[in-house]
Order: structure tokens, then C-alpha cells, then sequence
């Protein structure tokens, strides 16, 4: 949501953004006033003494955080309304679409309706909660005509041929009847049409004056005409073969329909969250009109459509556009591109004005439009994608959309990463090269970024790791913290030693090899992984209790820690050997191992392919092998 800041005098001569979505409007100006009569966004009062002589209606949230502010004409708050000072003069206020919350004495004596109230103890209100009201049963025409012209009830109208004069009904209206008139509704909070449980059928149904529904409006099975409406504060809801038509909608905070229908809105030009239509969506090909939405142009949510309703003048999407394959001319922003139907060609052609993307799970397809692209996010690993920018961790099983997931700043990811690299080199090298996979273009400017900050940034603690509240982002920390100072610090104990001296050679000055003994020192150590916390997992299997092998050299008292699993805690030679895995049809053919760190080099007597079953070494097969070693 874009936000406007009044801070001084000369920002009071704002103008408005060329934009439909909603704005936010901070005051931070003592004695402001503000000459507005309505406000389609939130605004946030900060300072004392703030006037709005002529505001009639927020379209979204207000909140009164600091004293003596005034809005003496103000009716409508559509979203949450927050009286957090002393002084707050709301003398006509009658509606609150969302949570009213009241923390000083404030007069409410207007108030007709609110979603929710919450208030200090001394505060008293008879608003009540809609959703706990019975509802009023409506048979007869004097059952309606004894119904009030204002007033906070719910209405269900099973019987035909009844006509409604209230004005305001502060309430549900649901209607399962033929030949109803509500000749004088202007507001009401919620209206349901229609019932999805019952066979096709075919209402005529009069709401000629209805201009607002505060809630969701749900049409089902139905064909419909509203001539006044104006605005769905919640949700738009069209199901089971219906027809509605509402040349004066203007604004929808959200858009469903998940049945055949037809429908025209030739004014909407606001959805606030998604606009979802689950196929099939037309009636009859013939009714489908050109252009259903041409004013439509500001989409707060998700775009999921399977049918081109026509949207001419839509320029920005600040959810998902999902798996589209039909053109919009005038898209120039939007939060992601979601599709599986993604060529060159198509973006091109379906997209032509497409300037800002804010993040995209990377595919070849993008890779001429990174330009256009905050966040182009590559995955590195299995559950980890970054970009130049920030990183992801998230988890393949628990099925979240990508743009749900939460983004990390890449400072974060380098402290993580010097728990266990001590230079950037030494990462580069030992990690980047070997692990991830990252595209060959996109290399450099991922290192880049790294370089960039590397040196200003500090090595993650054991302490501050432990309080990372993620889950996901705290398990993958945890592989970087060096072993060496995880099993110290959960209190490991010893549990078997074995030692073994090795016939090694290493290389003269002028590449000879030349033999000497190592006498090696292999140590197995035990922890209570439960320590780590119940969401901990390393790999080791079911049990609880974890295993590292640590290995040493007596004569340079150079060590080494590699995790191991729970069948080799009682054999440490075993252990060692078990840390390199190997294709089975290639053990054969090894004639000599050479290792380095982590890295096991294989020198063979001939070429294999491999294949088959991979299995760990044993420690015969090992130590056999083994002639260097750094």
C-alpha cells in the first residue's frame, strides 16, 4: 500500500498518487487539518490536535493514536477503527466494518453497528455481534412491514411476493424466495441470494436502491440485477449458474466465483485482495462478454483465472498472476508470475508493458526479463532459494505458494555461512563451487553480493541461533555451526576411541613421492539431541541421541568432526569409513583414495560407470585404499 506522510505544512498540499488501490495516510503535523470528505486506504493519526471537518467515510482502516482528534461529521469506517487517545470527537459515527477497539472514554452514542467491539471497562456500548443474533423470519407482508426502517437484525425470507421498506439493516438479509422488492434498502452488512443446496432455480429479486453491502454479498443459482450498487466491502461470491449485473460496482475487497456464470461490472475499478474463477465460467458462449471488467485497474490480491473476462486497463497486480495465457496490454506491475505456460514468446506478446516484477522463482524462460525483476530467486538446494538481495528456506512437504514464503536478508545468510567458512574463499571453494546449483550467469552477481558485504559481517553465535524463532530458518543454521562447538556445548560425552597407524606419502619439491607413517586417533562422541529442540532434525534416524566422529593426529594435533549415524558409535575405524558412500560397481576397480577434507578422490585401475546401489565404505576397504590424506 503506498503511504502518504504529512510531517509538514507544505505536505498538506499532497496529491493524490495516479493509482486506484487503497493509500495510507500517516499525520505526523500537530493541528493539521485535512480538507478530505472521503478515504479510500487507512489512515493513522499521530499527532495531537488533528481535524477532518468534512470526512464522511474511510474506506478502510482508522486509528487515533494521539489526542484531541476530530472528525465531526465522520459516519463510515469500513475497516478497523482504533481510539488509542483521550479526546478522539467522533459524534456521527454509526458504522465500523471491522474490529472497533476503544481504549479511552469516547462518545459512542451513534454507533449502530461494528464487526467487533472491544473497550476499556468504563466504556459502554449496545452494539451488538450480528454473527449471535437469531434471525427474524419474514412470512407474511405485515410480519414486513412491522420490520424497522434502521436497525442492526438478521432477515431470512422464505415466502414469495413480500416487499421490504427498511432503509438500513445492520445485519445478514438472506432471501430463498421469488418476487421480493426491497424498494428502500440503501446499506446492508451482508446479503446472501439464492441456495447452493437447492436445484437450478431463477429469483426476481428487487434491491433498485441497494448502494453498499459491508460484508460479503454470495449470489447462487440466481440471475440478478443491481443498478445501484456500488461496493462489496468484504466478498464477492457467484455461484451455481447465476447472472449478476452491477453497472455502478466500483470496489470489491475480494472476487470468487467457482461455477458457470455470467457477469458484468462495467465501473469495477478496484479488487482489493483476489480475483479467483474456477472453470467453467461461461453460461453461453454467446453471453460472454468482450470486455466484462474495462475499467478494472488495480488488483490488491492474486489473479487466477482459466477465461480472459477482458481487463484493458489493468496496470497492477500486487498478488500472484497465475497460469495465464491471454493478453493484458496495460500490466505493469505485478508482485509474481505463477504459470507453468511461461515461453519468451508469451511474455512478450501477452505482457507488453510489464516493467516490475517483485520476485520469481527463477526458470529458464526468465532469463532474458531479470532486468524487470526485484528478486530473481534461485534455488541453490533442495529447500533453499536466494537471491542478490535475500534468501528462502522452506520446506517441499508443507506445500507453500512462494510468495507466501518468508524472505531473510542476505546479511543473515552470510553471519549463517561464517559459522562454518572462514573466508569467502574458503566457502567459494568448499561449498558454492560443489553444492550449489545456481546457473553459470547468475554466479557471479550471487558472489558479487556476497563480496559486497562479507567482511562487515560477523560469524552467527551458538547463543543467537538458538533464539532464531523460524523453525525452518533455525534447522538450516544448524548445519553450519561447527560440530566441534555444537557437541561442546550440548555436553557430549566419549563413548569409544580407537586408534590405527597409516602408510601415507606426500610429495617433494620436485614431485616425488616419499613414504611416512601417521598414527591417526578416531573418537566417537555422544549427545542428547532433544537439546536441539523438538523440531531438530539431522538425518541420524529416530533416535534422539546424536553421534560425531572426531578424527585427530598425534603428531600435528589437527582434528576434524564429521556427524556419523547410530550403527557406527561403537566402531570408530567403521565410522571413519562410513562417511564416504560410493556406487558398489565401482569399489572393485579402486586403486588407491586419496582424501581431502570432505572430498574423497578415487583412483581407478580402469573406467566405470557408476551405477547401482551407493553404500558406504568399510573400514577394510578404507584404510586399505587410503594413501593420502590432508
Amino acid at each position: 500500500m503506498k503511504t502518504i506522510r504529512i510531517k509538514t505544512e507544505t505536505d498538506l498540499s499532497f496529491s493524490l498518487p495516479t493509482q486506484d488501490g487503497p493509500i495510507q495516510l500517516e499525520i505526523y503535523l500537530k493541528n493539521a487539518v485535512l480538507p478530505i470528505t472521503e478515504w479510500y486506504g487507512n489512515i493513522k493519526v499521530r499527532a495531537v490536535n488533528c481535524s477532518f471537518p468534512h470526512l464522511l467515510e474511510v474506506k478502510g482502516d482508522l486509528s487515533i493514536d494521539a489526542s484531541n482528534a476530530c472528525f465531526p461529521v465522520l459516519q463510515i469506517v469500513l475497516g478497523t477503527c482504533n481510539v488509542h487517545e483521550l479526546g478522539a470527537e467522533l459524534p456521527k459515527l454509526n458504522r465500523v466494518g471491522g474490529k472497533l477497539t476503544v481504549l479511552k472514554p469516547t462518545d459512542l452514542s451513534t454507533l449502530l453497528w461494528a464487526g467487533k467491539f472491544e473497550g476499556a471497562k468504563e466504556i459502554e456500548t449496545s452494539v451488538p455481534n450480528i454473527f449471535e443474533l437469531p434471525f427474524i423470519e419474514v412470512k407474511t407482508q405485515a410480519e414486513a412491514d412491522a420490520l424497522p426502517e434502521h436497525g442492526c437484525y438478521n432477515l431470512n425470507i422464505d415466502a414469495p411476493n413480500l416487499e421490504i421498506t427498511s432503509k438500513n439493516i445492520y445485519g445478514i438479509i438472506q432471501v430463498n424466495a421469488d418476487r421480493i422488492r426491497f424498494s428502500s434498502l440503501e446499506f446492508a452488512y451482508q446479503v446472501k441470494i439464492g441456495n447452493e443446496n437447492k436445484s437450478l432455480f431463477c429469483y426476481d429479486i428487487d434491491f433498485s436502491r441497494l448502494e453498499q453491502i459491508q460484508g460479503k454479498l454470495h449470489v447462487a443459482g440466481t440471475d440478478i440485477f443491481f443498478p445501484s450498487l456500488k461496493q462489496v466491502g468484504k466478498l464477492l461470491y457467484i455461484s451455481h449458474n447465476s447472472i449478476i449485473v452491477a453497472p455502478e460496482l466500483e470496489i470489491v475487497q475480494q472476487f470468487r466465483c467457482n461455477s458457470t456464470v455470467w457477469m458484468k461490472f462495467p465501473k469495477l475499478h478496484s479488487i482489493r485482495g483476489d480475483f479467483t474463477v474456477n472453470p467453467p465460467v461461461i453460461k453461453d458462449q454467446d453471453l460472454v462478454p468482450d470486455a466484462a471488467y474495462p475499467e478494472l485497474r488495480f488488483l490488491g490480491g492474486d489473479l487466477n483465472i482459466s477465461y480472459n473476462f477482458g481487463f484493458p486497463q489493468l496496470s497492477e497486480i500486487r498478488g500472484r498472476l497465475w497460469n495465464y495465457d491471454y493478453v493484458l496490454p496495460k500490466l505493469e506491475s505485478v508482485k509474481q508470475v505463477v504459470t507453468r505456460k511461461i515461453y519468451n514468446r508469451l511474455i512478450e506478446k501477452t505482457l507488453p508493458k510489464l516493467k516490475h516484477v517483485d520476485r520469481i522463482a527463477y526458470n529458464e524462460q526468465w532469463q532474458n526479463y531479470t532486468d524487470k525483476v526485484d528478486d530473481v530467486f534461485y534455488q541453490a538446494k533442495r529447500g533453499f532459494s536466494l537471491s542478490e538481495n535475500n534468501f528462502i528456506v522452506y520446506s517441499e512437504f508443507e506445500g507453500n505458494s512462494f510468495l507466501d514464503l518468508q524472505t531473510h536478508p542476505l546479511p543473515l545468510l552470510v553471519s549463517i555461512l561464517k559459522m562454518s567458512h572462514d573466508s569467502i574463499q574458503r566457502f567459494e571453494n568448499r561449498e558454492f563451487d560443489r553444492e550449489w546449483d545456481i546457473p553459470e550467469f547468475a554466479r557471479p552477481k550471487i558472489l558479487a553480493a556476497f563480496d559486497k558485504i562479507w567482511s562487515k559481517i560477523k560469524p552467527l553465535t551458538y547463543e543467537q541461533l538458538f533464539k532464531i524463532e523460524n523453525r525452518l530458518l533455525r534447522r538450516f543454521a544448524f548445519q553450519y555451526i561447527g560440530i566441534s562447538v555444537l557437541m561442546e556445548k550440548l555436553g557430549a560425552e566419549r563413548i569409544a576411541t580407537e586408534g590405527i597407524e597409516l602408510n601415507y606419502f606426500r610429495y617433494d619439491e620436485q614431485g616425488q613421492k616419499v613414504p611416512f607413517r601417521k598414527h591417526n586417533i578416531y573418537e566417537i562422541y555422544q549427545a542428547d539431541g532433544n537439546l536441539l529442540g523438538s523440531d531438530f532434525f539431522l538425518g541420524f534416524g529416530r533416535t534422539r541421541e546424536i553421534y560425531a566422529v572426531k578424527c585427530w593426529c598425534s603428531s600435528t594435533e589437527h582434528e576434524h568432526w564429521l556427524w556419523i549415524s547410530p550403527e557406527y558409535k561403537d566402531d570408530p575405524l567403521a565410522a571413519i569409513a562410513s562417511t564416504f558412500r560410493v556406487h558398489e560397481n565401482v569399489i572393485p576397480y579402486i586403486k588407491r583414495l586419496k582424501r581431502q577434507g570432505d572430498v574423497l578422490i578415487c583412483e581407478m585401475n580402469q573406467q566405470v560407470i557408476p551405477e547401482g546401489r551407493i553404500r558406504p565404505l568399510t573400514k577394510d576397504e578404507y584404510f586399505g585404499m587410503l594413501e593420502v590424506e590432508t
